[in-house]
C-alpha cells in the first residue's frame, strides 16, 4: 500500500472516524477520559435509540464535531471517510449519486429515484443534488449499509445516510469558530444555543459563511476554478409543554455558488478543442475556457416533529417541506473555441409526512408502524447553444411529478432470553407523470440531439413490497451475531432528459433487491475493544443506470433497465482503547461489485460483459486513525490525531473505458490541537494529504480526451482553526 509509511507519523488524531471519540476530540475534561472503556454509540438506524452494539445492522458512525474539525462539511465531502461508500461528483450538482457496496444511480434525469437514501433529521431529500447544503450543528452521520427498505423505505434500496443535527435541549452553548486553510480558503462558523424557558423550551441559531479561491487555474483570464462562496442558517426551536410531550421545529437556508471544472489529462481532439497552452497530464491542474462554468445552488426547508409519550408507546409525526433551486452553466468541450455550451435551471418542491408508531423497549414484542407520504414536484430548463461551426440553439422545458405512498412495520420478538426474530414490511404505491417541450434552431445534421421540436406527456404507476426477516442472537455478554434476508424496492420512473428522442419515452421498470448478510458485533476487555464484522451478498433485478446509446448519429445518456448486477463482499470495523487517553479506529471493506447480465441494446455503444466491475466501487477500501490526548497544566492538554485511507484502483464508467481509471492511492491527514477547558477555547492546526498524493474524484471521456474531477485535497495544504465558547 503506497504511503503506508505515513502510518508511522508521531503525531496521529481522529479526523473523522467510524467509532468516533467525542471526548478526545473536544471535550477532554469529560469524565469517560478517566475510565478506560470505549463510550457508547447511540445510533436511530432501527427508527429509535440503541446503542450500535445491540442492533442488527451494520452502521458506520461519523461524528459531528470531529467532521467539522477535518474540514468535511456536506455529504458530498463526508461520504468518502466510510469505505463502504462513494460519491460521483459532476459539472452541475444535478448530476451526482452516491454509491454504498458499489450499487448507487448514475443520471441526469429528474424522473427517477436515487438508489441511495440522505434523510436529514427525519426528512427524505428527494435528489442527491439537496446535498451539497451545508451541514450545521451536526451531532452524526449514520451510515447504513445494504438495503433499508423496511422504516427507511423511499431511495433506500442500496442504503441510507441517516443525518442528525444537535438538538438544542441536548447542549447549551454560545460559539465563534473561524478557520483558515492554504488557497485562501477561509470559513466563520457562529452558533447560540439557550434555555429559552425553565424546563420548557430551548432554541439555537447557527450561520456559516465560507468561500476558497479553487485550486484550478484558467489560463484564459488567469482566474481560480473549483471554488466556492457560501452562506447558511439554520434554527432549531425545542419545546415541552408536558413531560410526555417535545415539538422540535427545524428551518434552515443555504445559498451555495461553486465551481466543478474538469481539466484534460489525457489530450483531446484538438482540431476540435485546442487546449494550448495547457498540457494534459494526471497532475494537471489548468484549464483553458471562454466560458464561464459554474453551479448556484440554493436550498431552504422547515419541519416539525412531534413526539408523544403514552404509557412506554411514542407517537411520532414528522412534517416537512423542503424546496431547492439550482442553476448551472457548463463548457463542454473544456476549450477557447467554446463549440458547445449549456445552461440549465432545476426549481424542485418536495413535501413529506410521516407518522410512526414505536413500542416500549424490553418486551416480549418491540415493533415500529407507520405511514408515509412524500410528493416532489420539480421542473427543469435547459438550454444548448452551438458556436464557430455554426449558429443555433436548443431549449427544453420539462418537468417530473412524483409520488410516493407507504405503509410500513418492523417487529423484533423475543423466541428466547437470548434470541430475536426480526420482521418487517413495507407497501409502497408510486405515481410518476412528466411533461416536455422543445423548441430549436439547430440544423439537424450536426446530430446534437437538441435539433428537432418535440412534445410530450405521460403518467403512471406502480406498486411494490420491501422487507426484512432476521434471527438475533445475544451469544454472551458484549457478543451478538445476526442474519438477515431484506427485500429492496425503488419506484419506476420515466425516461425523461433534455435531448430525449421521441420515440425513446419509455417507461423504466421498478428495481428490486435481494440482500442476505450475516453480521458478528462484539465488545471485549472490558469494552477497550470494538469489533464488528458483516458479510453480505445482494442481487439487483432491473438495475436503473444511464448508459450511451446512439441516436441519429449522436451518442447521449439514455436511463435503462441495465439488467442485473450484484454486490458482495465483507466489512470490518473496530476500536480500540489500549490507554486511558489513547484511541485507535479503523474500518476494512472488501466489495466485488459487478456485473450478472447486462441488456444490450441495439443502440447501446458498449456492451458490458458479465462479471465486469461496477463503476465507483474499488474492491479494497481501508480507513485507519488514532488518537492520544496529552494533559498539560491548568486545564490544557495537547491532542495529536491522524486519519489514513487508502483504496485499490477504480473504474468510473460502466462501459470500462481503460483511461477512466484511477490508480490505487492512500491519503493521510493529521492534526494537532491544543485545548483550554478552563478558559473554553481550542486551537487546529490541520494538515490535509500530507503525503501529496494527486489523485481524481471522477474521470470522463471528453471529445477523444480524458477529463478528471480536481479534488480540493488534491494537493497537500495546511489550515489553522479556532473555536471560542462563551
Amino acid at each position: 500500500m503506497r504511503g503506508a509509511k505515513y502510518l508511522f507519523v508521531i503525531s496521529l488524531v481522529i479526523a473523522p472516524q467510524l467509532a468516533p471519540c467525542k471526548e478526545m476530540a473536544s471535550e477532554n475534561t469529560d469524565k469517560s477520559l478517566e475510565i478506560g472503556a470505549l463510550s457508547p454509540i447511540v445510533v436511530t438506524a432501527t427508527r429509535r435509540e440503541e446503542t450500535l452494539q445491540s442492533i442488527p445492522v451494520a452502521v458506520s458512525v461519523l461524528d459531528g464535531r470531529d467532521l467539522e474539525q477535518a474540514n468535511l462539511n456536506n455529504i458530498q465531502d463526508i461520504v468518502r471517510q466510510a469505505p463502504s461508500a462513494d460519491f460521483r461528483t459532476g459539472t452541475s450538482t444535478k448530476n451526482v449519486s452516491m454509491f454504498i457496496r458499489g450499487v448507487g444511480t448514475i443520471t441526469t434525469s429528474g424522473g427517477i429515484e436515487p438508489t441511495v437514501a440522505t434523510v436529514v433529521d427525519g426528512v427524505v431529500l428527494a435528489h442527491p443534488g439537496q446535498t451539497s447544503m451545508e451541514l450545521l450543528d451536526l451531532e452524526r452521520v449514520e451510515v447504513l449499509r445494504g438495503p433499508q427498505g423496511t422504516l427507511f423505505g423511499m431511495n433506500a434500496s442500496g442504503g441510507v445516510f441517516n443525518v442528525l443535527t444537535r438538538d438544542p435541549s441536548q447542549e447549551q452553548y454560545r460559539y465563534i469558530d473561524a478557520a483558515y486553510y492554504q488557497g485562501n480558503e477561509r470559513r466563520l462558523r457562529v452558533g447560540i444555543a439557550t434555555e429559552i424557558s425553565d424546563g420548557a423550551a430551548w432554541g439555537s441559531l447557527t450561520g456559516i459563511y465560507g468561500t476558497y479561491q479553487g485550486n484550478v487555474t484558467n489560463v484564459f483570464d488567469g482566474r481560480q476554478l473549483n471554488g466556492y462562496d457560501r452562506v447558511g442558517l439554520r434554527g432549531k426551536l425545542v419545546l415541552k409543554p408536558e413531560s410526555n410531550l417535545k415539538l422540535t421545529f427545524g428551518a434552515d437556508y443555504f445559498d451555495d455558488k461553486h465551481s466543478n471544472t474538469p481539466v484534460y489529462i489525457a489530450p483531446p481532439n484538438t482540431t476540435l478543442v485546442p487546449i494550448a497552452p495547457v498540457i494534459a497530464s494526471p497532475k494537471n491542474r489548468q484549464a483553458n475556457l471562454n466560458f464561464g462554468m459554474f453551479n448556484h445552488n440554493r436550498h431552504r426547508g422547515i419541519s416539525t416533529q412531534v413526539d408523544w409519550d403514552a404509557k412506554g408507546h411514542t407517537l411520532t409525526s414528522i412534517t416537512a417541506y423542503r424546496d431547492w433551486e439550482n442553476r448551472q452553466q457548463q463548457d463542454i468541450d473544456l476549450s477557447p473555441q467554446t463549440l458547445i455550451s449549456d445552461a440549465g435551471s432545476v426549481s424542485l418542491r418536495q413535501f413529506s409526512q410521516e407518522i410512526r408508531l414505536t413500542s416500549p423497549r424490553k418486551g416480549l414484542l418491540e415493533y415500529v408502524l407507520g405511514v408515509f407520504y412524500h410528493a416532489t414536484d420539480g421542473d427543469e430548463s435547459y438550454h444548448r447553444t452551438l458556436r464557430n461551426i455554426a449558429d443555433g440553439t436548443g431549449q427544453a422545458e420539462f418537468g417530473v411529478r412524483r409520488t410516493n405512498i407507504a405503509t410500513f412495520g418492523e417487529s423484533r420478538i423475543k423466541l428466547t432470553p437470548s434470541s430475536h426474530l426480526i420482521a418487517g414490511l413495507r407497501w409502497t404505491h408510486n405515481t410518476v407523470d412528466y411533461h416536455f417541450r422543445r423548441t430549436t434552431t439547430l440544423p439537424v445534421d450536426l446530430g446534437v440531439m437538441m435539433h428537432s421540436p418535440f412534445t410530450s406527456k405521460g403518467k403512471t404507476r406502480a406498486q411494490g413490497t420491501s422487507g426484512r426477516l432476521g434471527l438475533q442472537f445475544d451469544l454472551a455478554q458484549g457478543l451478538m451475531a445476526y442474519t438477515t434476508y431484506s427485500r429492496g424496492y425503488k419506484g419506476l420512473a420515466y425516461n425523461v432528459y433534455a435531448n430525449m428522442w421521441a420515440a425513446d419515452t419509455r417507461v423504466v421498470a421498478p428495481e428490486t433487491s435481494n440482500s442476505y448478510e450475516i453480521g458478528l458485533k462484539s465488545e471485549a476487555f472490558g469494552k477497550r475493544l470494538r469489533f464488528n464484522l458483516a458479510l453480505f451478498s445482494a442481487r439487483y433485478d432491473n438495475y436503473q443506470t444511464a448508459l450511451p446509446g446512439v441516436i441519429d448519429g449522436m451518442t447521449v445518456m439514455q436511463l435503462v433497465n441495465a439488467g442485473k448486477v450484484g454486490t458482495s463482499g465483507l466489512e470490518l470495523d473496530f476500536a480500540f482503547k489500549p490507554a486511558t487517553r489513547w484511541e485507535i479506529t479503523g474500518a476494512l471493506a472488501n466489495i466485488h461489485a459487478q456485473v450478472r447480465q447486462f441488456n444490450c441494446a441495439s443502440n447501446q455503444v458498449d456492451c458490458v460483459a458479465s462479471g465486469t466491475q461496477m463503476p465507483f466501487s474499488p474492491k479494497w477500501r481501508l480507513s485507519l486513525g488514532s488518537s492520544y490526548a496529552l494533559p498539560l497544566k491548568d486545564g490544557k492538554s495537547i491532542i495529536l490525531s491522524g486519519n489514513y485511507r487508502w483504496q485499490s484502483r477504480i473504474q468510473f464508467q460502466l462501459p470500462q473505458n481503460p483511461d477512466a481509471v484511477q490508480g490505487a492511492y492512500g491519503i493521510l491527514d493529521a492534526s494537532i490541537t491544543l485545548d483550554d477547558s478552563l478558559h473554553n477555547w481550542r486551537l487546529v492546526l490541520l494538515g490535509k494529504n500530507l503525503g501529496n498524493r494527486s489523485y481524481a474524484a471522477h474521470q470522463l471521456a471528453q471529445f477523444d480526451g480524458i477529463a478528471r474531477f480536481v479534488p480540493r485535497d488534491d494537493q497537500r495544504y495546511f489550515g489553522l482553526q479556532f473555536r471560542q465558547d462563551f
